[in-house]
């Protein structure tokens, strides 16, 4: 295909996704991939998933049929904690050839994505967790990032841990019942809760309780709701430690929450907000305008030399209606 195109890669600990673009802001297609981050997966599994999401996004835009040969893009641009180069390198060779390719972790991204006019605080809760802001002079923090072991607070990963620890106490009657210990045994197919432990307890199965948790919460689950809003708080104290760091208090900074475990539930969005408030009153709670996805796509057009102003940024917005991943 002769048109000049850009793609970006959105991956981590639980999905790739891998975006085709036009010069113009048109998003072309969008694959999926399964986890990227290396540090809890081996390398072919990581290469396999950006297999798969670069597959599912040349079919998607309908460029897999052009004699086998590889797409040709200006730029990718690769937002993948714990992947190294040479992994995207494996995954996309063969499918995706490319001028450029910068790979880098998911931090700028998914700020980029949260605040394309780069002011403002994210705060990103996904399979892990973390915090990045810019000031209005250009100074940047993040915070967080630390994964399962030393952080990850208020991440999905976070939530599906304490979801499992609530019903491990609910089986010995050392803590009230709750919806999640059938949803547990159903999910991880056992028929007695102690057998979880048995069952392949990966980082990433923890992560995905998270959705059980936000499904039991939604029921009216006390257990699930209080693991939401203790998720909420930890994920606004992590935003409040950059506003601080910056000294952007009483400045009514723009603070986003971003990323698949941001949407579990109205517990943790407003213990988040809630949290934010109290350590500065004057922030504004935001939606972010793409998702890190999104944000990845806005810098691969930047590696490429494409100058995208806000009406090319806005078609990326309206398109995004079509393709869940560019959503916030």
């Amino acid at each position: 295909m002769k048109e000049d195109l850009v793609a970006a890669l959105d991956g981590g600990g639980t999905k790739t996704v891998l975006v085709i673009a036009d010069s113009c802001g048109q998003v072309l297609g969008i694959g999926k991939g399964g986890p990227v981050n290396a540090l809890f997966v081996p390398d072919n599994t990581a290469i396999e998933s950006v297999q798969n999401a670069a597959k599912g996004a040349m079919e998607r835009a309908g460029l897999s049929d052009e004699a086998d040969a590889p797409v040709h893009v200006r730029a990718v641009y690769a937002s993948v904690p714990g992947a190294s180069r040479e992994i995207i390198e494996a995954g996309l060779s063969g499918l995706v050839a490319y001028d450029v390719l910068q790979v880098e972790g998911d931090d700028y991204a998914t700020f980029r994505g949260a605040f394309p006019e780069g002011y403002g605080v994210v705060v990103l809760a996904g399979t892990g967790s973390f915090a990045m802001g810019r000031s209005s002079d250009g100074h940047t923090l993040t915070a967080g990032g630390w994964g399962p072991l030393l952080g990850d607070e208020g991440s999905g990963y976070a939530i599906g841990l304490a979801g499992l620890r609530a019903v491990a106490l609910a089986s010995e009657g050392r803590c009230e019942a709750t919806v999640l210990m059938d949803m547990a045994m159903e999910m991880f197919g056992v028929e007695r809760a102690r057998d979880i432990i048995k069952a392949g307890l990966t980082r990433e199965r923890i992560a995905g309780f998270a959705m059980a948790v936000s499904s039991a919460a939604a029921q009216g689950d006390d257990v699930a709701c209080r693991i939401l809003a203790d998720a909420g708080a930890d994920l606004g104290r992590l935003g409040g430690h950059i506003i601080t760091g910056l000294g952007m208090k009483g400045q009514g900074c723009p603070v986003a929450l971003s990323g698949g475990a941001s949407k579990a539930g109205a517990p943790l969005r407003d213990s988040f907000a809630a949290t934010i408030k109290r350590i500065d009153p004057s922030c504004k709670i935001a939606d972010p305008k793409l998702s890190p996805a999104g944000g990845a796509l806005l810098i691969a057009y930047d590696l490429a030399g494409i100058e995208l102003d806000w009406e090319r940024s806005n078609r990326i917005l309206a398109c995004a209606e079509g393709f869940d991943e560019l959503r916030p």
